[in-house]
């Protein structure tokens, strides 16, 4: 690269005899001797200068996994020691830093436990997931793309953002499609696909579970053999039935969307009160 090809870019300064911290900056200039320079955030009026050789751009590859999100490891190196144990493991990305290479490293949480751990990013794999804005919230239903008897399928981790039935409005909970999480612990069941069928699994254990109410009639039709339509953590569907539950999922949303804009309009401005 050329030094004025680092303009703009976010680059990570390694080990030199320069002066100049080891870190990552972003590139705000180029010398007329070709030395970059680098923004400091505690002086912006002087810039740091160092060669182009000890400098490299800021490429790490983050899949766009975020922190917050929920991923699953996918290769057999935890930074700093090689731990077969994280293979296939889902956590959620706490935080992140530099490595003392320099390295963005993701500090990972795993549910449930008290150990966490700094992961590469590159080890990372988001969880597919599904969004549905309301009020400036998130619904997430977070999933793993799996193969069962040759058949695509998606195994469901957990859910987020999902609101339950006294947080949402009377106008929603009377109509359909709706849906809301499940309260209470309690022992729930479970949907598994069984030679190419969506199967009822008795209860087990405790999961988290949002409820879907759909119309009897509509398209698409989704034949579940005569059980409420469950969402339950562990459930395994069909590819072609989850993104049927899918269609009527955004069709539920954009009914609350346009329901929450209605009371807003029905309830507008600023008023002084008076006491």
């Amino acid at each position: 690269m050329k030094p004025e090809d680092y303009i703009g870019k976010q680059v990570i300064v390694g080990p030199n005899d320069e002066g100049c911290p080891q870190g990552t900056f972003k590139c705000v200039g180029v010398r007329a001797s070709g030395r970059l320079e680098l923004e400091d955030p505690d002086c912006i009026d002087w810039p740091w200068e160092i060669s182009v050789k000890y400098v490299r751009v800021d490429e790490m590859e983050r899949k766009d996994a975020k922190i917050g999100q929920q991923v699953k490891v996918t290769g057999s190196c935890i930074h700093g020691a090689r731990c077969h144990k994280f293979d296939g493991k889902i956590g959620i990305i706490d935080s992140e830093e530099r490595s003392y290479t320099g390295d963005l490293v993701a500090f990972i949480r795993w549910p449930g436990e008290e150990e966490s751990n700094l992961v590469d990013y590159k080890y990372l794999e988001p969880v597919a997931d599904l969004q549905i804005d309301d009020r400036a919230k998130v619904a997430r239903i977070l999933t793993e793309k799996i193969m069962v008897d040759g058949h695509k399928c998606r195994k469901i981790l957990g859910f987020e953002g999902i609101l339950g039935s006294g947080e949402l409005p009377a106008a929603y909970l009377g109509g359909m499609p709706r849906f809301y999480r499940v309260g209470g612990n309690r022992l729930h069941g479970h949907f598994e696909v069984v030679k190419g069928t969506p199967t009822w699994i008795c209860p087990d254990r405790i999961r988290a579970q949002i409820y879907v109410d759909i119309p009897s009639k509509g398209e698409p039709k989704i034949d579940i053999g005569g059980y409420d339509l469950l969402l339950t953590e562990g459930d395994i569907w069909l590819e072609s039935t989850f993104q049927d539950i899918l269609i009527w999922m955004k069709r539920a949303g954009a009914r609350l969307a346009k329901i929450r804009k209605a009371e807003r309009l029905a309830w507008p401005g600023k008023e002084d009160v008076e006491i």
